[in-house]
């Protein structure tokens, strides 16, 4: 076995049979059959998805899945009405490596390295018309603006640099709305692996899951359960809005399956499903109860007012394809 040692073993039954086995020998009552790991399946690559169609062609949500001051990533980037905040992230991203002992060359070098596994997390083709040199410098500059709007939102972390030159560039209206523009939209996000990256270059001390954790508990949770919402260390969220979802659902790595694990997060973050069948029996939704299920954390959302939430639920139709998938679990159990 030495010069197998890579190889995976397995045992089947000496009286079991398949035509496409691996090399085998047999053993006494046994079948010793060695599988080569290369030739193993792996699981489908996964993309930061976009909204479906049918979604973005309802006149009532327009806006809603759209950033309203800044581009993150390829799918909205140049944008004539998101040009202000462009001209400003070089000026952001120096305010934050500035602490770093590093310059600005020493960031772009390291994302360079790892541009053809960044380009790798958008829909095929979506990067296309940009060079290696054009779309590092896009997850930079858009990765150190990220980077540098949860620091200065994380308790520890805050740097008022950061925050007094996004007001003042920006005015205090745009700076709140960014916060829905980096963390809620599907559609404006940047690597995981990219923001890690920057904030190690920051420090040893920027590790951005523990900033995150900071930064979610002081948004969402009050201190007594400060301890219970934390995400498996082994986990690799593909952008930092799965990253959010996973936390406020307490989800770790046993309870994740592979079909969980390769599904959009689409799937799982919006789902309007329930909300149609109430409103087919006639039920709807309004302000008060808008108001507790946002108190439970159980509404995440962009809009400015529970009344503008009122008004998205309502305006969901009511059409709707029974998902009989959603029994198999308990099918399986029975």
């Amino acid at each position: 076995m030495d010069d197998l040692e890579n190889e995976k073993c397995r045992r089947v039954d000496e009286g079991s049979s398949s035509t496409s086995a691996p090399a085998a020998t047999t053993t006494n009552t046994t079948l010793e059959v060695r599988v080569d790991p290369r030739t193993e399946p792996k699981p489908p690559k996964r993309h930061m998805e976009k909204v479906p169609l049918t979604m973005r062609r309802d006149e009532k949500t327009k806006g809603y899945f759209d950033p309203k001051v800044v581009s993150i990533g390829p799918y909205h980037h140049g944008k004539e009405e998101l040009q202000m905040a462009e001209r400003i992230k070089p000026l952001v991203a120096e305010l934050f490596i500035s602490g770093s002992g590093k310059d600005m060359d020493e960031f772009r070098k390291n994302v360079l390295r790892i541009v053809d596994d960044a380009r790798s997390c958008y829909i095929e083709g979506s990067t296309d018309m940009y060079s290696d040199e054009e779309f590092a410098e896009m997850m930079l500059l858009g990765g150190l603006f990220v980077a540098a709007h949860i620091e200065s939102n994380t308790p520890g972390y805050k740097n008022p640099k950061n925050l007094f030159a996004l007001e003042t560039q920006l005015g205090q209206h745009d700076t709140f709305l960014l916060t829905s523009d980096i963390l809620h939209l599907l559609e404006n996000q940047i690597p995981f692996q990219v923001l890690e990256l920057l904030m190690s270059l920051k420090s040893k001390h920027h590790k951005l899951t523990e900033m995150l954790d900071k930064m979610l508990h002081s948004i969402l949770s009050r201190e007594s359960t400060r301890q219970d919402k934390r995400i498996d260390d082994t986990m690799q969220p593909i952008h930092v809005l799965e990253y959010i979802w996973l936390w406020q659902n307490k989800l770790s790595q046993s309870n994740r399956t592979p079909e969980t694990l390769t599904r959009p997060i689409w799937d799982y973050y919006y789902s309007f499903k329930f909300v149609a069948e109430l409103k087919a029996k006639g039920i709807y939704a309004r302000r008060e109860d808008v108001k507790e299920l946002r108190t439970r954390d159980i509404v995440l959302t962009p809009c400015t007012s529970d009344e503008e939430v009122v008004q998205m639920f309502n305006s969901i139709p009511t059409i709707l394809t029974e998902d009989f998938s959603i029994y198999d679990e308990v099918k399986q159990k029975i």
